[in-house]
């Protein structure tokens, strides 16, 4: 697992260098915030996706401003403000995905009345 994460990250490394050297440097700043942002994301001691203050913010800052915004530099040279203003949207799209699925979660007691609801007519149905 840590050989494939380190493969990974060294592919992703080669891709920032030839970035850097076809646009420059500041491609380098979009890099190592998305490096940062997905090992803290899951990675002890600051685990951001288990935290219920900066889980979704960091996937709204992630999918939003981080990703849009430095694609759009890679590919154009310059980043202008309503570039940012317009990674907002998508990412409190994914941001509100996350949350959603966060609420329809099934609480505890749920999970044991749904269990015991299909006990209740497995049991009904075998003896029919």
């Amino acid at each position: 697992m840590i050989a494939a994460i380190l493969l990974c990250n060294v592919i992703d490394l080669g891709i920032a260098i030839y970035l850097v050297r076809l646009v420059d440097w500041k491609v380098m700043i979009f890099a190592v915030a998305g490096l940062a942002a997905s090992v803290f994301y899951v990675a002890p001691p600051l685990q951001v996706e288990r935290s219920a203050e900066f889980g979704e913010p960091a996937i709204f800052l992630i999918w939003g401003p981080l990703m849009i915004c430095g694609s759009y530099y890679v590919c154009a040279g310059n980043l202008p403000l309503h570039i940012w203003i317009a990674s907002i949207p998508y990412g409190l799209g994914v941001t509100a995905v996350l949350m959603g699925k966060h609420l329809t979660r099934p609480s505890r007691i749920e999970r044991r009345a749904s269990k015991l609801c299909r006990w209740y007519w497995a049991t009904r149905t075998r003896g029919s």
